[in-house]
């Protein structure tokens, strides 16, 4: 595993001998936060109404329970071991979610095999590289006109909680947009799958409570350019990367 990694690994460890929201959300606040964001996240995040999910960074569950009562199914990732225990503890029973410890950087998973893809705080764990790799991946993930929908801290932390060091990347929203807005996957019959950008804004509970326009989001569609040849593919790509 490469030193970055160890580091967010060892960062997140460093908050996990605690597993309550306060902890997720790195803030004194969190249990007032957590009660106003969830509503509003999932109001702007895609429906996952009889949808397979995967949920990135599934931390103790704060949204794992919710989708899940809406979901088909919900694979719900999370690399620190006393997270995902909370987690399969509050919600196994409800019996369509499969629990994962895993790093999001070494996720795999079939083609086409969700429908929606749901993170909220993730990608600012990782490094640019990280981020980019995981984008070819995620478009390839998804079934077409899946969605993808990821909540990110921008700028500056949110949190008041004290932290010895951290690691975390606060980017210009540009970064993502750079970064999703740039990747294709081929598809069967030579189509090609792409991202488009269908939203983005900061969560108002932040803006509101926190002075803190820095908390965004971006929702995307899987989009499908159909019947392409090599040339074709190449041509495209090159087009999306001049967008950015």
């Amino acid at each position: 595993m490469p030193v970055a990694r160890d580091l967010m690994k060892a960062y997140w460890e460093g908050h996990s001998s605690s597993a309550t929201v306060e902890t997720m959300m790195l803030d004194s606040h969190a249990k007032t936060l957590t009660e106003l964001e969830v509503p509003e996240i999932l109001d702007k995040a895609p429906s996952m109404e009889h949808k397979d999910v995967l949920e990135l960074a599934a931390g103790i569950g704060r949204y794992t329970s919710v989708i899940a009562t809406m979901a088909k199914s919900v694979t719900a990732v999370e690399f620190i071991e006393d997270f995902i225990k909370v987690n399969e503890d509050k919600n196994g029973h409800l019996g369509n979610i499969k629990f994962l410890c895993k790093d999001v950087v070494h996720l795999e998973a079939e083609p086409n095999s969700f429908d929606v893809i749901f993170s909220n705080w993730i990608l600012m764990y990782m490094e640019d590289e990280e981020v980019k790799e995981f984008a070819k991946k995620a478009v390839k993930w998804l079934r077409p006109g899946g969605k993808l929908f990821f909540r990110e801290s921008c700028f500056k932390q949110s949190g008041d909680l004290k932290r010895n060091s951290n690691p975390t990347h606060y980017r210009h929203p540009g970064f993502y947009i750079g970064a999703f807005g740039s990747v294709v996957s081929k598809e069967e019959n030579r189509d090609v799958g792409y991202f488009n950008l269908e939203s983005s804004g900061s969560v108002a509970v932040y803006r509101k409570i926190k002075k803190n326009n820095g908390q965004v989001y971006f929702s995307y569609t899987k989009a499908i350019k159909e019947g392409s040849s090599e040339e074709d593919v190449a041509t495209f790509q090159k087009f999306l990367d001049e967008q950015q």
